[in-house]
């Protein structure tokens, strides 16, 4: 595929078996093949990814970066632990209902910054800000 001017694919299936299929079958010939997701990095380590795209690192690149290091190192135990954290920042991110609004949400509340998502999506009210924020606190990234 190289010789085609493509080098890698980023695969945002969520499906751990498809993404295994990809690596086995493109990575042992130097091609690329990216997870598009956060949420199973641990698990795409194993199999032999070494780069994930994370939506959520636009709001929390810290907590991304932890897992990643973690798990390329091999640091299991501490690579369960930083994958769990992640997870459970998806888990309040779906209270926005949408992963664009969500993050938007999460840069005001980190006071990044404010910005507002394109129609149809519409910012969160305060009642809802103020869920997310008490969930992250109560998971100690706040």
């Amino acid at each position: 595929m190289r010789d085609l001017g493509a080098a890698g694919i980023k695969d945002s299936s969520f499906d751990i078996v498809a993404f295994e299929r990809l690596e086995r079958e493109l990575g042992s010939s130097g091609f690329d093949v990216v997870l598009g997701t956060e949420a199973m990095f641990l698990s795409a380590a194993v199999l032999g990814a070494r780069a994930f795209i994370p939506g959520l690192g636009n709001a929390f690149p810290e907590v991304c970066n932890d897992l990643y290091e973690a798990a390329i190192s091999g640091n299991l135990d501490e690579a369960r632990r930083a994958q769990s954290r992640v997870n459970a920042l998806r888990d309040i991110m779906y209270l926005a209902k949408s992963t664009v609004v969500a993050v938007y949400s999460f840069l005001k509340i980190r006071n990044v910054c404010e910005a507002y998502p394109r129609e149809p999506f519409l910012p969160l009210g305060s009642a809802e800000l103020g869920r997310m924020t008490s969930e992250l606190k109560e998971l100690g990234v706040m």
